[in-house]
């Protein structure tokens, strides 16, 4: 049936005081011994779990008295042992795990004659069953704290000897112990003899203690503070040890145990105490051989770690694939291919103690391969005294590589920098890089750059100033690393570019003064010898409000059609180029060409003419019409007597005409206009005025009247002759005898046929016409 005991939490437990021996009439009683004091104990108990256990304060009980009053002639009472946790016999597979255990302390001996042994305190243990089976234990991640020994009681004759003290002890089983710490493992101080001689002897103090067991294994225990108890006054001074790890067997059975990353520090006496009969080993456990005792009949193996790095020339990067052979006294202990280019800690034996503590030491050697590289310091031998690590780097005896560029196919700047990037892998290092460049001769070296670390791989740029003007400029890199090696010089180039730095020259081709449509073509090209143009910007420019981009076009492009909005006016055109380098046409102060843009028709009309013309030949003037200021010319059409419109005029930039027709015919006018742009004005339907020419007088007559009149007043009548049909006025004229003609009151530019005159004189004779 299991044992549990878990999570408990025990705190001052003090055994009972021994009973003194009484007064006797001779020899005087001895004094009863203390009780003990046990935090948990099992006894008989099968697999014990101890789990997270608090026990602290646990005193042993003190030793009585020979007689009450302590000066009795018999021994005085032992002290009662102390104990945090023990199970024995114990059947299983015990576990102790997690448990803390502080503040023990064995009992004070009785005084007495004999001064009675202070008791033993033990912080934890372990004791199989005498059934050679050596069952499984393990004892992991226990606090075993300030255990201290009984003292010995003070003794008329003889002092008391000290209690021993034990931090962890296991016996008579296959212990496993892991990350136990034992912290403040004391002897009990022996006591004084008032005789000054024979005082007690200081107990004995162990961290860990294992007594026959089979293959124990103690890996990450910490043993800190083990002291021996303090000797009783009084000679001959009785020997005591403190004792980090006690190890013992017998004729019949070996210990075997190994210690693995173990710490022992501030250890009084022995740090490791070898007893008869052990095969034992420690592994990365440092100890002191001043601090060490091993018994004839006993051998202790010291073991250490050994890492192997084997690293490229950086130093840094692992060589994947290495081989790496470690040799112990020339025997091949491990000979593998790491994939990683590196391992896990080898175990390697650094020496051996056979007996005694005059080790014999291994020699250990390692030797690393990989391809046909070398190794500094290979194979090499390796002390291990200590764990220690070895670094293997191969020897550099490559090239580092330098690139130069990319570079633009061109630079419009006599100065720029020239791009590189320069790797030495996992070699050395880059330490230097040397730019070259050519112009169509041989290489020359430009600068070079020094790196006082070296980096495995480096991307820069150098600036570079192209003194030797324009053209192609060829460039190439050449590295070199801290080991002696180095590119040869370059035979061919890595980069290159073209410097130009002239401006390219462009311009718009020519326009006609006048365009009388919004939307044209608008052509451009290089100027002469420019052979580099990448793309044109063309602009323009209205009736001076400012330039304004139109077209970015690549130099395939060499027209366009442009749409005027608005549709008049003066437009402006330039064209500002930029070459395969990036250079840029400085733009032009004015233009490169211009056109008048005019879409209306000019209007315009011949000047009004009189009803009639008297003359045959008269003149016919013509003008514009409204804003119709740009014409260039008129076109002057005639209709006579509406036989139908025809030129008179076909092209004239005169304004006036004159123009010969026939009497009697009546002739309408007409203008059509052309202006500058080419536009031409629209032709009316209609005209813009007319005119009838009429040279011919007209023929009128007075009616004939009575040889007399009778009165001074009569009527007279007047009108057209035969074939007169156009009076428009008459104007009648009389004459007083034979007098001056003189026109008829009320008769004159009329249009009237009949009047009357009153002017009559008596006897007159007139005359009228």
């Amino acid at each position: 049936m299991s044992t549990f005991w878990g999570t408990n939490t025990i705190n001052g437990v003090t055994g009972g005081i021994g009973g003194y021996g009484g007064d006797g009439t001779g020899p005087d009683g001895r004094g009863g011994s203390g009780g003990e004091a046990d935090g948990i104990f099992g006894w008989n108990a099968v697999d014990v779990y101890a789990l997270r256990n608090s026990i602290t304060g646990i005193r042993g009980g003190l030793g009585g008295n020979s007689t009450a009053n302590g000066a009795g002639t018999n021994h005085g009472g032992n002290g009662g042992a102390a104990t945090g946790i023990g199970a024995t016999p114990a059947g299983g597979s015990p576990t102790f795990d997690g448990n803390t255990i502080m503040t023990l302390t064995g009992g004070t001996g009785g005084r007495g004659n004999n001064g009675g042994s202070g008791g033993n305190a033990t912080g934890l243990y372990n004791v199989g069953g005498a059934d050679g089976r050596f069952n499984a234990t393990a004892l992991t991640t226990n606090w075993i704290q300030d255990v201290t020994g009984g003292a010995g009681a003070i003794g008329a004759r003889f002092g008391g000897n000290g209690g021993s003290a034990l931090g962890l002890a296991v016996a008579l089983v296959t212990p496993y112990t892991d990350s136990n710490t034992i912290l403040t493992t004391r002897g009990g101080n022996g006591g004084d003899a008032l005789d000054f001689s024979d005082g007690g002897r200081g107990g004995d103090a162990y961290g860990l203690f294992e007594y026959l067991v089979a293959d124990s294994w103690s890996i990450w225990d910490n043993v800190d503070t083990v002291l021996r108890g303090a000797v009783g006054g009084g000679p001959p001074a009785q020997v005591s040890q403190g004792v980090g790890v006690s190890l013992t067997g017998n004729a019949t059975f070996t210990t075997r145990m190994t210690m693995e990353n173990g710490t022992l520090s501030s250890i009084g006496d022995l740090e490791i105490a070898v007893g008869d009969d052990v095969d034992g080993t420690t592994i990365n456990t440092p100890f002191s051989e001043a601090m060490l005792s091993i018994a004839p009949t006993s051998v202790l193996t010291v073991k250490n770690y050994l890492d192997v790095d084997v690293h490229w020339p950086d130093g840094t990067t692992d060589v994947a694939g290495a081989s790496i052979q470690v040799t112990d006294n020339a025997v091949t202990a491990y000979n593998f291919v790491t994939p990683t280019g590196w391992t896990f800690p080898f175990v390697v034996t650094d020496r051996v103690y056979q007996g005694s503590i005059a080790a014999r030491d291994n020699k250990t050697d390692v030797k690393v391969t990989y391809l046909s590289s070398s190794f500094a310091n290979n194979p090499r031998t390796v002390d291990m005294l200590s764990s220690n690590s070895q670094t293997f780097v191969m020897v550099d005896q490559d090239d580092p590589i330098a690139t130069a560029g990319p570079m633009p196919t061109y630079e419009n700047t006599a100065s720029f920098s020239v791009p590189f990037v320069a790797n030495d892998g996992n070699g050395t290092g880059v330490s230097s890089v040397t730019l070259w460049y050519r112009m169509g001769g041989g290489w020359n070296t430009y600068a070079t750059q020094t790196f006082n670390t070296p980096p495995r791989s480096v991307n820069g740029t150098f600036p570079f100033v192209a003194t030797s003007g324009d053209g192609l400029y060829e460039f190439a890199t050449t590295a070199a690393d801290p080991a002696g090696n180095g590119e040869p010089n370059p035979s061919g180039n890595e980069t290159w570019t073209v410097v130009d730095t002239i401006r390219p020259g462009s311009h718009v081709n020519p326009q006609p003064t006048w365009r009388n449509t919004a939307s044209f073509l608008v052509s451009w090209a290089p100027d002469g010898g420019v052979t580099d143009i990448a793309s044109y910007r063309i602009q323009y420019n209205h009736a001076g409000s400012g330039w304004t981009d139109w077209l970015v076009v690549t130099a395939g492009v060499t027209s366009w059609t442009f749409t005027a909005n608005p549709t008049w006016g003066v437009y402006e055109f330039r064209s500002i180029a930029t070459d395969t380098a990036g250079n840029v046409e400085l733009p032009s102060a004015t233009n490169d060409t211009w056109t008048i843009v005019d879409t209306e028709p000019p209007g315009s009309a011949v000047l009004p003419l009189p009803r009639y013309e008297t003359q045959l030949t008269f003149p016919v003037s013509w003008d514009r019409v409204g804003d119709a200021y740009d014409i260039a010319t008129f076109r002057i059409e005639v209709n006579d007597n509406g036989a139908g419109w025809a030129t008179w005029i076909a092209s004239t930039a005169n304004r006036t005409a004159p123009f010969t027709g026939l009497d009697g015919h009546t002739y309408q006018f007409r203008s059509i206009a052309t202006d500058w742009a080419g536009n031409v004005g629209p032709a009316k339907t209609g005209n813009d005025t007319w005119t009838t020419v009429d040279v011919t007088a007209p023929d009128s007559a007075v009616a004939l009247l009575p040889m007399y009149e009778t009165a001074t007043t009569w009527t007279l009548t007047w009108g057209p002759l035969a074939g007169t049909t156009d009076i428009v006025t008459y104007t009648v004229q009389y004459s007083d005898n034979g007098g001056a003609w003189t026109g008829v009151p009320g008769a004159i530019a009329t249009a009237a046929t009949t009047g009357s005159f009153g002017l009559g004189v008596d006897g007159h004779r007139f005359a009228f016409r």
